[in-house]
């Protein structure tokens, strides 16, 4: 479970405060990974609506914008001023209001699709998580929309965690992977793009799109905290993926992205963010076989406990056996 639901508390002081008075799940909130942000939904609306129209980007972009820019519009990469917006739409023949009514009805269906995938997944309900990613995969083999592909590939990767199967083709994985790699513009809505689909992604497609966000960390920090704490939330989970594999390319991979890691430095105040690091790099000690590591590795986890932190100690257990099993395996 720990490699495609990232669990954070909303303040990550406040976990170890008054830990007693409080239930533990009342302070933390579950982060799913998942890439909806309006602007996405915004610029998936605009692109249905220009196809509809059989407009090319040239003639709706005109002397307005580049067709470039109008391209990453469309597929969720940058957004776009409310004035430029509406001089698009009427080369569009859309009035504001019409616009606006359109991308409700899509956000909803959006927020409904992820929350079916959610309630699939806590369920380990295979078939229905199979079912979504179908009818998602279909979606995009018509459309070609970059939205319908995060959508499989939202279900595939929380499908691959519960069987171990991967459904996207190798194709479809590459495109993520360019898709990612193009991006110049890392929030919230890029980072959980990444982080919900690094399990499905190979190492190679994982690492390289890591060292974006690396590079990017202090941009992100300065422009929107919140994206900032998300950005390290995937970056670390993407280290407890390459540790739970088995090939030495995926330990090669751990071993240069948890260097990497370790050179940033992290504000005090993100504690729950520095605890996280702590034992992931205890788990990469465990993976290179490191003498010694275990008793440190429970005692972080009895420290858990003491703090009245019993759901991330038990994540911490499970992330544990996981990398324990890998590394009894010599890499490949």
């Amino acid at each position: 479970m720990a490699a495609v639901v990232v669990i954070g508390p909303r303040d990550d002081q406040s976990v170890f405060e008054n830990g007693q008075k409080q239930s533990y799940a009342e302070k933390l909130t579950v982060f799913f990974i998942f890439y909806s942000e309006v602007f996405v939904m915004t610029g998936f609306v605009f692109r249905k609506l220009r196809k509809e129209r059989c407009l090319s980007q040239s003639e709706v972009a005109g002397d307005i914008i580049s067709t470039s820019t109008l391209s990453r519009f469309e597929a969720g990469k940058t957004n776009l001023s409310f004035d430029i917006l509406k001089r698009l739409l009427v080369n569009l023949g859309v009035t504001v209001e019409e616009f606006n009514s359109l991308t409700k009805e899509g956000e909803g269906l959006t927020q409904r699709f992820e929350s079916k995938v959610a309630l699939a997944y806590f369920k380990k309900d295979i078939s229905g998580l199979f079912d979504l990613y179908r009818t998602s995969i279909h979606a995009y083999r018509r459309s070609s929309a970059t939205h319908d592909l995060y959508q499989a590939a939202t279900a595939a990767n929380f499908y691959l965690d519960l069987t171990g199967r991967q459904l996207l083709r190798g194709s479809d994985l590459a495109k993520l992977s360019d898709d990612l790699s193009d991006n110049t513009v890392w929030n919230e809505q890029t980072v959980r793009q990444f982080a919900n689909v690094s399990a499905i992604l190979t190492t190679r497609q994982n690492i390289a799109i890591a060292l974006l966000l690396l590079n990017a960390l202090n941009e992100i920090r300065q422009n929107d905290f919140e994206a900032y704490k998300r950005a390290w939330d995937a970056l670390l989970n993407t280290e407890y993926l390459l540790l739970e594999r088995k090939t030495m390319e995926d330990f090669n991979g751990a071993r240069k992205l948890m260097g990497l890691i370790q050179q940033q430095e992290l504000p005090s105040h993100l504690l729950f963010t520095t605890i996280r690091r702590s034992f992931i790099q205890l788990l990469y000690d465990l993976r290179s076989g490191k003498e010694d590591v275990e008793p440190k590795i429970f005692k972080a986890i009895e420290f858990l406990q003491e703090f009245g932190a019993d759901q991330v100690a038990t994540e911490f257990r499970e992330m544990y056996d996981s990398v324990k099993l890998a590394s009894r395996t010599k890499p490949m």
